[in-house]
């Protein structure tokens, strides 16, 4: 994920800055292709499926040539506590955030 979400308010050196001091004291420039990753076919969201076996998937948003932002599925049924359990397991979390 970029480290800038949302636009800078000031650059006083803050915890929430630090990162931003560094990269600028190193001269470094961020690149992020979080995007670029998940849209391709056999990207992020698609490796994301083949791991927690969802199956008949589609493209959630298409774009163009076969692009697009998200995917949906079947899945086996499972209770919404067994797939959260899935999920932990299969990413190797120390936790999950159920609603």
């Amino acid at each position: 994920h970029a480290p800038i979400f949302r636009p800078l308010k000031n650059l006083v050196e803050t915890a929430q800055n630090h990162i931003y001091f560094n990269l600028i004291k190193h001269d470094i420039a961020v690149y992020v292709s979080h995007t670029n990753i998940d849209i391709v076919p056999d990207g992020l969201n698609d490796w994301f499926c083949d791991l927690l076996d969802i199956k008949n998937r589609r493209i959630l948003s298409p774009s163009k040539d076969d692009y697009g932002i998200g995917r949906v599925g079947d899945i086996s049924p499972l209770s919404f506590e067994d797939l959260a359990k899935k999920v932990k397991k299969i990413f190797n979390l120390d936790s999950v955030r159920m609603p």
